[in-house]
């Protein structure tokens, strides 16, 4: 089991260049999203920092957890995107407006794919699917 394990975490080393969100009850977040680097901070998170009085250079450096280089993946063609939240251990996507729509526990290398590890954060039962792209 444990050699399975390793080979399994092995298959992993390749970077996302991108996810392909399918959200039918949430058209706003769904849509290609594209790897950006830690120093780049979301407008939606800024927005949201800015609304509750929070620093948003140090909310963004304390939540995000996107791996070791801090990745998050912004929405082609609109403000949503999805980061790993450091704190919580969770993947979020927000929407354009920076709140949450989805979030799922996951590993800070890549979001899953699979819609049964996504919660709606309306409390509604309507899940995303990912489809997640490596080099």
């Amino acid at each position: 089991m444990l050699v399975w394990a390793i080979r399994l975490t092995s298959c992993f080393v390749y970077s996302v260049t991108k996810i392909v969100v399918y959200a039918e009850a949430e058209p706003s977040v769904s849509g290609t999203y594209l790897p950006k680097p830690r120093t780049e901070v979301p407008e939606g998170f800024k927005d949201v920092c800015v609304e509750n009085g929070w620093d948003v250079e140090a909310t963004w450096v304390k939540l995000n957890g996107g791996g070791e280089d801090g990745a998050w993946f912004k929405k082609d063609g609109d403000r949503s995107y999805i980061y790993r939240n450091a704190l919580d251990g969770s993947w979020w996507i927000d929407g354009p407006d920076g709140l949450g729509v989805y979030k799922g526990v996951g590993p800070d290398w890549a979001p899953m794919g699979m819609s049964t590890a996504w919660k709606a954060i309306d409390g509604g039962s309507h899940t995303p699917t990912l489809a997640i792209y490596r080099s």
